[in-house]
């Protein structure tokens, strides 16, 4: 167990702050030790807290650190599964000072061939999932290939001493066998390739992130849907994308935040999980990512069990919109169809959640617009089968849909629109407020946040 006094959480909590306030970049795995013993994982394995992520990726780094050498930069090729050994091997990684390069043993051989060839990997590490391919890849490749199963994530035998581990004097914070956080600042941390659905005659497309990019990412991700320690994430991610595992999956950790991993998806089960049914109110999750085909699965299963039953339909929707903060939707997928029954549903709105790379630039691209003059016509490509609206604070409406089309009630040079965005079902004249704080610019809608207000129009 952790049992770190409070005054060293204080001190060490204010070396992380003054560090970043340097654009010093302060990694994911040291910033576990400021949440100890609380989970940070749930799978069907178990449950994992910070403390033994950190101490058992710090074990696995050992290793990786024998073969490929401490701060080398090496690329290390990771075989993903959904599920904690994922984030655990990612971490040793970075805590070893590598570079992850996530694998999929979906992937053709040839493919993972060529990336191996192709980014000098020197080490494979894989899950028993995925260790027939990855044996005859390290096997093919003369590479040196790690096992790692959930008895390592499991165990607890560690005894950490917090004087032994950590030293901080003054502003300055040192971890026993971990690289200094300058390191990281201008480090590779990840090499992703994109191979899900490329075209078999196209080269291997990949990019770089960096530890910076990283941590930005997650902290945007974390502060754009307002995510807390006091949050426990439903993550229903089946396709497990190496393209956006770290915004999509690992970013509530940033913050001490609990990720429960539903996987193999079960309807019956995962209904169960949102709705808290047996499961203590500490446990109970409060936010729920998942990809578009899995809403529609859940969806299909609450019209085969519940649609006929009058009081279980006001109790679902009633139970979503009290107890649920938010509903992500992961992928570029998502039907107007898809969103429309969702809300009826659970009175939530799905947000949509790209990739944070794409979606920087994507905003980036977003220009001031020329003045607009009040009730100007719009095209409305945002929800075409929904009305939406978006109030200020004294309930005025800013701007409405009518069909294909927005009006717009509003004149200002800046060509933003900021306020609260209510949705109406299609059919239907009542609308219900979504509970966010939006802005609305050259026809893209983006979440600000949450709302305080909830009632119906």
């Amino acid at each position: 167990k952790y049992h770190a006094p409070p005054e060293y959480i204080s001190r060490l909590r204010e070396c992380y702050r003054l560090e970043e306030y340097k654009k010093i970049v302060v990694p994911i795995f040291k910033k576990a030790l400021l949440y100890g013993n609380r989970v940070a994982v749930a799978d069907t394995t178990g449950e994992y807290s910070y403390l033994q992520l950190y101490m058992n990726s710090k074990r696995l780094s050992k290793q990786i650190s024998n073969i490929c050498g401490s701060g080398s930069s090496s690329s290390v090729g990771c075989f993903g599964s959904n599920d904690v050994l994922t984030i655990l091997n990612l971490w040793a990684c970075w805590i070893s000072g590598q570079v992850a390069i996530p694998l999929k043993s979906t992937w053709k051989f040839e493919n993972l061939q060529e990336i191996i060839m192709e980014s000098k990997i020197k080490l494979l590490i894989t899950s028993k999932d995925a260790r027939e391919v990855a044996q005859k890849l390290a096997k093919s490749q003369e590479i040196v290939l790690i096992t790692v199963d959930y008895d390592f994530a499991k165990n607890q035998s560690y005894s950490f001493n917090f004087n032994r581990e950590i030293f901080m004097a003054d502003k300055l914070v040192v971890f026993e066998g971990l690289l200094q956080n300058n390191f990281y600042t201008n480090a590779d941390a990840m090499k992703i390739y994109s191979i899900d659905g490329a075209e078999d005659d196209k080269k291997l497309q990949n990019y770089i992130l960096t530890h910076n990019h990283i941590n930005s990412e997650m902290k945007d991700i974390a502060n754009v849907w307002n995510i807390s320690a006091n949050d426990r994430i439903l993550n229903i991610l089946p396709s497990f994308n190496t393209n956006s595992f770290v915004s999509n999956q690992m970013f509530p950790l940033i913050l001490g935040s609990t990720l429960q991993i539903h996987y193999p998806f079960d309807p019956v089960k995962a209904w169960s999980i949102i709705l808290g049914i047996n499961v203590p109110v500490k446990d109970r999750i409060n936010l729920v990512v998942a990809e578009s085909k899995i809403f529609d699965l859940l969806i299909m299963e609450h019209e085969r069990i519940f649609s006929k039953d009058s009081r279980m339909v006001e109790y679902i929707r009633d139970y979503c919109t009290k107890h649920i903060h938010l509903m992500i939707c992961c992928g570029n997928n998502l039907s107007v169809s898809t969103f429309s029954k969702w809300f009826g549903i659970t009175g939530h709105s799905l947000f949509e959640n790209h990739h944070i790379t794409k979606y920087k630039s994507k905003l980036k691209e977003l220009q001031p617009e020329k003045e607009k003059q009040s009730n100007a016509n719009l095209p409305n490509t945002i929800l075409p089968e929904c009305k939406f609206r978006i109030i200020d604070s004294e309930n005025n409406v800013l701007m409405e849909s009518y069909g294909d089309s927005i009006m717009a009630h509003y004149k200002q040079v800046s060509g933003t629109l900021i306020g609260h965005l209510w949705i109406s079902s299609p059919g239907q004249d009542t609308f219900i407020d979504s509970g966010k704080i939006v802005s609305y610019e050259n026809g893209n809608i983006v979440v600000l946040g949450p709302s305080n207000k909830s009632k119906q129009q």
